[in-house]
Parts: C-alpha cells; sequence; structure tokens
C-alpha cells in the first residue's frame, strides 16, 4: 500500500483546497481507472470540495510528481504529490 501527500493549487473555482494523504492499494497507473489508484482519491477528494463537472480526468505523471485535473476538456485543477508521508496539514 502507498500513502501519498497530495497538494493542490486548486480544484475548479476553489483555490484554497485543503490537501489530501490518499492511501492507495496500486498507484502504478497514469491516468484514472474507476475504483483503483491514487487518481480515483484525486477525484473523490475534488468532488468534496467542489468540482461539479459531469466530464472528469485525473492524470498522474509519477516521474514528476504532479498532475491535471481535466473538467469538460478544461483544466479543473493541478496538484503536485510525494509518496509515503502520513501527515497532512
Amino acid at each position: 500500500m502507498g500513502v501519498y501527500r497530495v497538494t493542490f493549487d486548486r480544484i475548479g473555482r476553489n483555490h484554497f483546497p485543503p490537501p489530501l494523504v490518499a492511501r492507495v492499494d496500486d498507484a502504478v497507473f497514469a491516468a484514472l481507472i474507476e475504483g483503483d489508484g491514487l487518481a480515483s482519491e484525486i477525484l473523490k477528494h475534488a468532488r468534496k470540495n467542489g468540482l461539479v463537472s459531469n466530464e472528469v480526468e485525473v492524470r498522474c505523471d509519477f516521474t514528476a510528481g504532479t498532475g491535471v485535473i481535466l473538467a469538460g476538456g478544461r483544466n479543473g485543477g493541478t496538484f503536485t504529490f510525494v509518496e509515503g508521508q502520513e501527515t497532512a496539514g
């Protein structure tokens, strides 16, 4: 199980979203796979923090430790993440 601390530049119109500590079983993929991994946890967090678009895709670049939330084909937010940090805030 991997633990990732995710910090968001913004989520949708929310420019001050809280960070996320995600515990995931498998984060070896870069695109959203429904029900699995880091991208799914980020999507859940984005929904809780104001993202309302029906068409959402989360892309994670595990080499760079960065990602983007695409909402309706537009930039719905960006984030960075690091592995192995349990605490948020």
